[in-house]
């Protein structure tokens, strides 16, 4: 079974610990952060000067909480005029639960997308509720269009919580596939909670993030970032990773057709015709469908949105075996061909190990990686372990088994089996004996079949 870690707060983590246990993925959850919530001094001044100000803006689910929380130990409540912003669905969720009315939720579940959609806001206040680790983007968006900007701490963030500690190297010595992240405090709350060689062992994890801002901070941290989920949410997170559209697609294809700001735009368009595919394909009609995903495939290769592309061309094959006409299974076949060289290029192995496994399921062949096949092993592909893993193969090399090198290096027989399934994944190899031989730097031997 694939196994992730997720580092949302322990408040929040178990509904998206349930989103993947629900499409068959065990989870580990530690808390790389936590909320402090305790800072009701400046949010209890700006709830009561709320009279005279536009907008109210919130811009996460715990900035929700608090200024509700806040409200009704004040006994308070919002000016009848006074509009109200929230991030995203989630957050409008709960603070609809708390009474207040919600009147902008951008269609692009990121901070600084509600700026957009605030209208004139020249001259105007504007509240933010906001943590205290938050971002300048949505700030600094709305002083640029005037607007007179009182930023409102309604929590703060503690990074690297000290009773992560023990949690997470416990966590790092399990076999995992994975780590989410769900913003860029859970990327540096890791970092603040590991060493210098069990940060190498985390990087060496893909990670799956919320959001664009969340995968530009965990690929500046080290990781690789093979899945950026397209809204701001736990179940379109738990969707990208899994490759399913899941409840969220009604949800997406109007969202997608409404953006009309956004037309002109190639990922826009893209988007725009992936959604039109949908709904064609809802409707039954086929062939149209299948046009517009190769049409919203070809704009996401030329923007360089490589898992954008592999969504529309995984879908546009459902649909051609599906269809199944003449030439359609070879079309499907041609498809998964031109996924593959990006992933390989990224040695992205797990996602390759889905993406065969999904080819499987659907009657293709997965294509052999003829050119790794044929190039030789090189000694600098030491380069591509880390350093408890060069160690890990020196040991093998020598003869020691996997509890040895456990015994050898104060580890678990069952890290120790991790670290050579690792190696084996990395070099591309399928036996303890390819390993010692390209330690010691002699000729490969074949395994048997």
């Amino acid at each position: 079974m694939t196994t992730l870690l997720v580092t949302r707060p322990a408040s929040q983590a178990g509904e998206l610990v349930a989103l993947l246990a629900e499409r068959g993925i065990d989870a580990i959850s530690v808390p790389t952060v936590e909320t402090d919530s305790t800072v009701a001094g400046p949010l209890d001044a700006a709830l009561r000067s709320l009279d005279g100000a536009a907008w109210l803006v919130v811009t996460s689910v715990n900035g929700a909480a608090a200024l509700l929380a806040r409200l009704t130990a004040m006994g308070g409540s919002v000016p009848a005029g006074l509009r109200v912003a929230a991030v995203g669905p989630a957050t409008a969720a709960v603070l609809r639960a708390g009474g207040l009315r919600v009147d902008h939720v951008p269609s692009q579940y990121r901070t600084v997308a509600i700026a957009d959609g605030l209208g004139e806001v020249a001259g105007q206040r504007v509240i933010l509720t906001r943590a205290d680790a938050a971002t300048r983007d949505l700030p600094d968006a709305l002083i640029r269009r005037g607007a007179v900007v009182e930023e409102v701490v309604a929590y703060r963030t503690v990074e690297g919580p000290p009773e992560s500690r023990d949690r997470i190297r416990a966590a790092l010595a399990q076999p995992l596939d994975g780590v989410t992240f769900t913003s860029g405090s859970t990327v540096r709350g890791l970092q603040a909670l590991l060493t210098p060689p069990e940060a190498l062992r985390a990087r060496a994890l893909p990670a799956f993030c919320i959001g664009p801002v969340t995968a530009r901070i965990a690929r500046r941290a080290g990781f690789a970032v093979p899945v950026v989920a397209a809204s701001h949410t736990a179940d379109a997170l738990a969707a990208a990773i899994t490759q399913e559209d899941g409840v969220a697609l009604d949800r997406w294809i109007q969202v997608a057709l409404a953006d009309e700001d956004g037309a002109r735009r190639v990922t826009a368009r893209a988007r725009r015709a992936c959604a039109q595919a949908e709904r064609a394909a809802k409707d039954g009609d086929r062939d149209p469908a299948i046009s517009l995903l190769a049409e919203s495939a070809e704009l996401l290769r030329q923007s360089f949105l490589p898992f954008g592309e592999t969504l529309a061309r995984r879908r546009r094959i459902e649909l051609l075996l599906r269809r199944s006409g003449a030439g359609d299974r070879d079309a499907a076949q041609a498809e998964l061909t031109a996924i593959l060289p990006y992933w390989r290029k990224a040695k992205a192995v797990w996602y390759l190990g889905q993406l065969e496994r999904w080819a499987t399921d659907h009657g293709l062949i997965f294509p052999r990686d003829v050119a790794a096949e044929a190039a030789p092993r090189e000694p600098d592909a030491h380069s591509q372990l880390t350093a408890r893993e060069r160690e890990v193969a020196a040991l093998v090399a020598s003869g020691l088994s996997n509890r040895q090198i456990g015994e050898k290096l104060v580890i678990s027989e069952r890290t120790a089996e991790g670290h050579v399934e690792r190696i084996l994944s990395k070099l591309g190899f399928r036996s303890r004996a390819q390993i010692a031989s390209w330690q010691t730097g002699g000729e490969l031997s074949t395994p048997p079949s």
